[in-house]
């Protein structure tokens, strides 16, 4: 099933989509394993490497006689590996959850599409909107391909802090100022026909 037909489960009858976006695959993956997986897990890699060093024999680890001693760098290599396999699941959660994640704007709504195990669908009627935001931070100037995020906000929805689980936001949007204008004037066009 395509993304597509897979997001019209959730529309109304009467609703189309206007239009689609993916998140920047390099800065949703990357810049995400490398500051959420990576430095959380500097210490247990850390640990697992002198572990790794003291079996191969590049550092000495002995015992009170004198002796050389496996078992030291054997319980570190275990500590450690704990935190290498936090690493491993968090580099394979963010390639998952990049795959699932997409975002529509409705004739009615935006819409975010994501998750881990299925996909998880969280939506805002455009009725509701009542301003939009762009923010350019710096892991998108880090990237250098022109990404940001676009912040929606609305009574159910404020942008009162800037905590991103808060917001109800398209992270990680290539050209997001362009992006941006373009979805301001789908919201304001759909609330001006409200109005008519």
């Amino acid at each position: 099933m395509n993304i597509e037909e897979d997001v019209k489960r959730i529309l109304d009858n009467d609703e189309e989509i206007v239009k689609m976006y993916k998140p920047n695959k390099k800065r949703f993956v990357f810049i995400n394993f490398l500051f959420s997986g990576l430095v959380f897990n500097l210490i247990p890699i850390a640990i697992f490497l002198v572990g790794v060093l003291g079996l191969v024999g590049v550092i000495k680890f002995t015992t009170e006689s004198g002796e050389p001693d496996l078992s030291q760098p054997v319980a570190l290599m275990i500590f450690g590996g704990i935190g290498v396999i936090f690493l491993i699941v968090a580099c394979i959660s963010f390639f998952v959850r990049y795959k699932k994640a997409y975002y529509f704007v409705t004739n009615k709504r935006l819409i975010i599409r994501g998750g881990f195990i299925g996909a998880d669908y969280k939506s805002l009627p455009l009725s509701t909107v009542g301003m939009l935001d762009v923010r350019v931070d710096f892991l998108d100037k880090l990237v250098k391909n022109n990404t940001g995020t676009i912040i929606f906000g609305s009574a159910s929805t404020p942008v009162v802090n800037q905590q991103q689980q808060m917001m109800f936001a398209f992270h990680h949007i290539d050209d997001p100022y362009g992006t941006y204008k373009e979805i301001k004037e789908i919201v304001s066009s759909k609330q001006n026909e409200k109005v008519s």
